[in-house]
């Protein structure tokens, strides 16, 4: 075993008490630990956003309000979630284990409701 590559390795591990910290490698976590803490919730938070724009949609009584309002969340929800899955693919790439992978967002699905959900009428 190569003694010097262990050291290096030790040096460079993250250090619990970050009064002892001599390199900034040392003091901050990895990349893949933030990314992993980012998109934790991702998908749950864009369901609950999902799910408040679709009652703003069924609820709205101007049809052309509510379908310009419709098509400016999915495209900014669009945008966000592709920014999430670009965070996942990184993630994936440079996790240490298996298990600290995510699967990539499904932007379509997510959205569905939003597009199937039917209007209440005004009587």
């Amino acid at each position: 075993m190569d003694t010097h590559a262990a050291r290096r390795a030790r040096r460079k591990a993250i250090v619990e008490d970050l009064r002892k910290a001599t390199t900034d490698e040392e003091a901050s976590p990895p990349e893949w630990a933030d990314l992993f803490n980012e998109t934790a919730g991702a998908a749950k938070a864009f369901k609950t956003e999902i799910a408040g724009e679709t009652e703003r949609f069924v609820d709205e009584p101007d049809i052309r309000k509510a379908l310009a309002r419709r098509d400016r969340v999915v495209a900014s929800l669009t945008e966000k979630i592709e920014k999430t899955n670009a965070k996942i693919r990184r993630l994936n790439l440079i996790t240490p284990d298996a298990r600290f992978t995510r699967p990539v967002l499904d932007a379509q699905a997510l959205l569905r409701p939003l597009f199937r959900t039917t209007r209440r009428t005004a009587e």
